[in-house]
């Protein structure tokens, strides 16, 4: 008997044991209707059409238009400069002279026996039209005048190399001469750099190359320097760099308020394609799956899963060419928990740009 009532308690025991691990179906399927009428909260993006700008970024280099270093043409020892460091000056503006004593003698010479030759060809030019000179008399002193002239415009030429000049209107630098040193051939005196025009050059991945086009319209950030700048495409590479894959693109941006300087680095903006009217939503709402991508918007208090079909691509944005319509609410968060039916309860995503229904 005594045996009878330890095997009762016992069976009592597992009875009790399978209720509370393993529950009847009527159990789990309340549950589960349970969970399934409670909503869960989402924040939704409301979708609405938009010109949408399609820009590629890249590092760029700020130069100047025209810069040279200004250097000697002949040596010798410098009789007078005459610009300031650090100061505008005009194209042919005079900024160096050289000491050019014998230069100056050595034409006035030439000069002088330039003259008397003339003298003599005219005379002789005179006798030989009434038979008192010979034509071989003639032709001699005539090539004498040809080479005189010759070798005046030859040592004027060497006058002109002891004069250091601008060669085009633009700011000087630091000057790395003084009065009364001797210099020689090609030392640099000065550099000069034209600042009311600089130039932009960056580089365009090759699968962007064919996009780029002379005349567009380059936005680019410089450190140190508030708000935006503007610069236009002046030319093109005419083919892709080997080793970096990519076009090299430079623009011209007009510096007449001298607010940038040549050696600066600058963050540039290419704006490829603008398209109006278009849908685009956010990327972090897009769902790849085995063909293709999908989102869930809100239909009647439920996501509901949609298929769609997209087109260019951004960091943020991307655009959406089927599946979905201008005013859909789009889920923008939660996405990997939902399932197609499942309840919901949308507040509106305003950090992704949505607007409020109606």
């Amino acid at each position: 008997m005594k045996r009878l009532i330890i095997i009762g308690v016992i069976l009592s025991a597992l009875i009790a044991l399978k209720f509370i691990f393993f529950p009847g179906r009527s159990n789990l399927k309340g549950a589960g209707q349970g969970q399934q009428g409670k909503a869960v909260g989402v924040t939704v993006y409301v979708i609405n059409k938009d010109t949408v700008a399609y820009e590629i970024f890249a590092s760029a280099s700020i130069m100047a238009r025209e810069e040279a270093g200004l250097a000697a043409e002949a040596g010798g020892r410098i009789r007078q400069v005459y610009f300031h460091e650090g100061t505008r000056v005009n194209k042919g503006e005079l900024l160096v002279k050289l000491n050019d004593d014998d230069l100056q003698a050595q034409l006035k010479r030439q000069e002088l026996n330039l003259a008397l030759s003339k003298e003599k060809l005219s005379r002789v030019q005179k006798l030989l039209a009434v038979k008192g000179a010979s034509q071989e008399e003639f032709d001699i002193l005539q090539n004498d005048v040809a080479v005189l002239e010759a070798d005046i415009l030859f040592t004027r030429a060497q006058i002109a190399k002891t004069e250091i000049r601008a060669p085009f209107t633009g700011m000087l630098g630091l000057k790395n001469i003084s009065e009364g040193a001797v210099i020689q051939t090609g030392t640099t005196v000065v550099n000069i750099v034209q600042q009311d025009k600089l130039l932009l050059d960056f580089s365009v991945p090759e699968r962007y190359a064919a996009q780029v086009r002379k005349g567009m319209t380059v936005k680019f950030q410089v450190d140190g320097q508030q708000g935006d700048f503007w610069a236009t495409i002046i030319a093109l590479e005419p083919q892709i760099e080997e080793a970096t894959r990519s076009l090299r693109c430079r623009a011209e941006y007009n510096n007449s308020l001298g607010k940038l300087l040549p050696g600066m680095s600058a963050r540039a903006e290419l704006a490829l394609l603008t398209k109006p009217n278009t849908l685009v939503i956010p990327t972090q709402s897009v769902i790849p799956i085995l063909k293709g991508q999908k989102v869930f918007i809100v239909k009647q208090g439920k996501a509901k899963e949609v298929k769609i079909k997209t087109g260019l691509r951004q960091a943020e944005q991307i655009e959406v060419l089927e599946g979905i319509a201008a005013g859909d609410s789009l889920i923008t968060s939660g996405i990997m928990m939902l399932r197609d039916g499942m309840a919901v309860f949308p507040k509106v995503d305003k950090a992704a740009g949505g607007v409020t229904q109606p």
